[in-house]
């Protein structure tokens, strides 16, 4: 079949890179290029965006999602001099990131109603050329952030073995702003919630990133607590293949902690 390109003067610049990304849904990358082909500190409001498009606020928010798993998109909030939350900061980039500059007293998220600035990373005129220096990985494999996200991507693939490829790099990311950013300190909590949800018939099909996991956590925290102390006596008993996921990650998690613990012994010997 032959394929004519009909253009005018009117047009976008944009690399393939977000285009021919496999990991993105045909949905967030008409996202992506609707944001990119808006001018710099554009004004973002999502209850405008959604009005050019079909599929409505839930299939944009979707698409966002992907566009922030895979690195492409990055929402910070910054604290005034008061302490007072400024308007959300969205970031969009070309090509993955799998890190952005820590802003100062940052919280992570996304709006829901309001407005926020968006600023693309790269100009039409420079994404003609190729990165200067290739993306840098910030979680080696031992960091317990990465191992968190490894054992939530292995719980997700132990549900779902035809899942797509994870970003742990961001994933990884993700686990640290839960627990720096949210102050969600107990990781044998965050251990015990993991495994939870996705032994859970509900939140096993819906939490499928480290970002959702983190949105939904304190969600998640209560349900588990709710149906712990309810003791249903209908509730089928955890499978031998559960438990033994959960006894893995427990004993993860105590490595972690013995790690942590000898890495601080070494820093105050040296």
């Amino acid at each position: 079949m032959k394929f004519n390109k009909h253009t005018d003067e009117n047009f976008t610049i944009i690399r393939n890179d977000v285009l021919q990304d496999k990991n993105l849904s045909w949905k967030a990358k008409g996202i992506f290029v609707y944001l990119w082909s808006q001018k710099d500190d554009w004004t973002y409001y999502q209850s405008e965006v959604v009005k050019h498009a079909k599929g409505g606020r839930d299939s944009l928010s979707a698409g966002l999602d992907e566009l922030q798993e895979f690195g492409y998109l990055s929402i910070t909030r910054n604290r005034d001099e008061k302490g007072h939350l400024k308007e959300p900061i969205w970031d969009l980039y070309p090509i993955p990131s799998t890190f952005s500059p820590k802003p100062e007293n940052p919280t992570q998220g996304k709006p829901t109603q309001g407005n926020a600035k968006l600023t693309s990373t790269n100009n039409n005129k420079n994404l003609l050329k190729e990165p200067s220096c290739p993306k840098s990985k910030i979680y080696d494999d031992q960091s317990p952030y990465y191992k968190m996200a490894k054992a939530l991507s292995n719980l997700i693939k132990q549900n779902d073995p035809s899942a797509k490829k994870h970003n742990l790099q961001k994933w990884a990311d993700d686990m640290r702003k839960l627990v720096e950013l949210d102050k969600r300190t107990d990781k044998n909590e965050i251990w015990a919630v993991m495994n939870w949800c996705q032994n859970d018939s509900f939140w096993s099909t819906n939490i499928l990133s480290a970002a959702k996991f983190r949105k939904q956590y304190p969600q998640l925290k209560l349900k588990m607590a709710k149906e712990e102390s309810k003791g249903n006596p209908l509730e089928p008993p955890m499978s031998d293949e559960a438990r033994k996921r959960a006894e893995e990650a427990k004993r993860l998690q105590e490595r972690i902690e013995a790690e942590k613990e000898s890495s601080a012994k070494e820093r105050e010997a040296g």
